[in-house]
């Protein structure tokens, strides 16, 4: 797989313009504390030239989000993003307990049994 990660999709033309020009690849989209709908045009439009992987949240902002607001947003983003996202990260360095919250792992299994089940991929990413 080759891909590339983008933590900002606000600029997002000139990154379709790239993508096009190469070979077919995965794009890492990190979403912050924004709503879906934020993100729709922007990866709408990468997915036509890539296969778009979206972390749903980052490690660094796990402890922001209690269970139910992890959940909620996990919701929003598979309503409105669903059909343009190939693979979600629903879990980003799990080992890293000591710096994200001691609820990281059933946020990780929440967001996956969504994501399982909307006929997608949930992805995890271990702690490097």
């Amino acid at each position: 797989m080759y891909g590339l990660t983008l933590d900002n999709v606000s600029n997002w033309k000139p990154i379709v313009a790239t993508l096009s020009a190469g070979r077919r690849t995965t794009v890492r989209i990190v979403a912050d504390k924004l709503p879906a709908k934020d993100y729709l045009h922007a990866v709408k439009n990468i997915s036509v030239v890539a296969d778009v992987m979206l972390e749903l949240i980052d490690s660094y902002a796990e402890p922001l989000y209690t269970v139910e607001e992890a959940v909620a947003k996990a919701k929003d983003y598979i309503t409105c993003l669903k059909p343009f996202v190939k693979i979600w990260e629903v879990g980003n360095e799990l080992g890293g307990i000591d710096w994200t919250s001691p609820l990281h792992p059933e946020k990780t299994a929440r967001r996956s049994e969504l994501c399982g089940s909307q006929d997608n991929k949930p992805a995890r990413s271990p702690s490097c």
